[in-house]
């Protein structure tokens, strides 16, 4: 089954060759071979940070790139956090949906993938990870947000992932936003949906803060027992700003939330809570990790878990304080 997927994968990349701006191909391109070089994370051996989750459940499907669709606005309603008085920005199976989205129009900068050079991928190593060099290779749609200090601090940014549950499709969020100085910002990452049919939702998230800005931050992990969700976050601080996030899961056949925050400032704070809660045959694995590398700088790391029936849970990584910091 692994072949047939990866023959698949191969097909369907190539049936995707000439979309997208020149530098968005190459991209894609670097970012396909080195899947073709690392694939995915089967082998214990050289996959310690996968040492305790095994991905065969996913990788024994062969899936297909999810497509645009059209989804009725109460189904989002009732499955993810919402409110009229916020900014309410909606991806159905991986792409944007500008007619029940409303989108910021003041404060904050939006770009495409195809001018996005400079920030994409900029915080993301893909080259020990199948995941996130599969999510780069099969870009088709994201969110490149750029927060401006006169963005209202108290106004909510609540960003919804909705998988149709269209049966053996995968969909590759793509989100990167960059706080600039002095900016503050309130940020909701929700992935809800899945349906009855397996699904894969597989998201990478890149987050820049300047110097001295603040975010507040929840990522809303709620899909079917049925989906996979493999996310990989990467948050990098600067001098003086704070990254305070909140983490609740509850949902999917296999979870996978890997996390690290570079803190490349003096005077930053991160903050990192977590909350999950396992029933059935649900696997979630949590791999969160801190990276000091400048002095003066602080962190605090706090996750907790209820596991219920034959759930299993995984939470792993590092706090890490380098020689010069």
């Amino acid at each position: 089954m692994l072949k047939d997927y990866l023959d698949s994968l191969e097909d369907q990349f190539e049936s995707q060759a000439g979309l997208g701006s020149d530098w968005l191909q190459s991209f894609k391109l670097k970012s396909f071979n080195t899947f073709r070089e690392i694939g995915f994370p089967i082998s214990r051996k050289g996959n310690e940070k996968w040492k305790y989750t095994s991905v065969s459940p996913i990788v024994n499907n062969v899936f297909q790139v999810s497509q645009p669709k059209s989804v009725d606005i109460d189904l989002i309603k009732k499955l993810a956090p919402w409110s009229k008085d916020w900014y309410n920005i909606v991806f159905i199976d991986g792409y944007i949906d500008h007619d029940i989205s409303n989108l910021p129009n003041s404060g904050i900068s939006i770009d495409s993938l195809n001018s996005a050079q400079d920030r994409i991928g900029q915080l993301t190593d893909v080259s020990d990870d199948g995941f996130a060099a599969l999510n780069s290779a099969f870009l088709s749609d994201g969110l490149i947000l750029s927060i401006e200090k006169s963005f209202d601090p108290n106004a909510v940014l609540n960003i919804i992932y909705y998988s149709s549950g269209s049966n053996l499709e995968f969909n590759n969020p793509r989100l990167h936003i960059t706080a600039q100085e002095k900016s503050s910002s309130i940020v909701l990452e929700n992935y809800v949906g899945g349906g009855a049919n397996v699904t894969l939702t597989n998201s990478v998230t890149e987050i820049e803060l300047k110097p001295s800005a603040k975010m507040t931050h929840y990522r809303l992990m709620s899909e079917s027992n049925d989906s996979f969700n493999i996310g990989y976050e990467r948050v990098k601080l600067s001098d003086d700003s704070s990254f305070d996030s909140s983490s609740f899961f509850h949902g999917a056949n296999i979870g996978r939330y890997d996390l690290n925050v570079l803190i490349d400032g003096e005077r930053a704070h991160c903050d990192l809570k977590g909350l999950y809660l396992t029933s059935d045959e649900q696997h979630l694995d949590n791999f969160i990790n801190i990276d000091h590398s400048k002095p003066n700088s602080s962190s605090n790391l706090f996750y907790k878990g209820i596991l219920s029936g034959k759930s299993r849970a995984v939470f792993g990584g590092t706090v890490l304080v380098r020689k010069e910091a």
